[in-house]
Formats: structure tokens, C-alpha cells, sequence
């Protein structure tokens, strides 16, 4: 047993992109909105629309961005 407890399931993961990209308060997420999504077509300030064939939020629009419309630096 470790000093952290018996239950304790080691360090938690970083925070996955799919999350991050659903965050408003995000700043990579402000940029993104500002751009046309080539994905969807999703105009400026709008958020995207699912476009998965077999998937249930297909043409739904919800509080996320694609991957295509975001920019990404690297941090050292």
C-alpha cells in the first residue's frame, strides 16, 4: 500500500481534446468560433453540427468544435 491510500488509481490523465474543445471559456475554442468550420460549414460564432453517418446527434448542433476548425500551438 502507498502513502496515497489503498483505493487510489495512480495520477489522472491530462484533460482529453474532446473536452477541451466543448469549453467556451477555452481560448483555443474563442478562436476557433471566429472561423468557418470545413467540416460542417458552421458559420462564425456558431457551434458545430454532428455530421457522423451512425451517430445520434448527426445534423444536431451542440456545444462542440471540430478538430479542423481549431488551432493548436506547441508549449514548450
Amino acid at each position: 500500500m502507498t502513502t496515497r491510500g489503498m483505493y487510489d488509481r495512480g495520477p489522472k490523465p491530462a484533460k482529453r481534446l474532446g473536452h477541451r474543445l466543448s469549453n467556451p471559456r477555452d481560448p483555443a475554442v474563442r478562436l476557433a468560433l471566429k472561423r468557418q468550420c470545413p467540416t460542417c460549414n458552421a458559420k462564425p460564432d456558431q457551434w458545430c453540427v454532428g455530421v457522423a453517418e451512425n451517430s445520434r446527434t448527426k445534423g444536431r448542433t451542440i456545444t462542440r468544435i471540430h478538430v479542423a476548425r481549431a488551432t493548436f500551438k506547441e508549449q514548450p
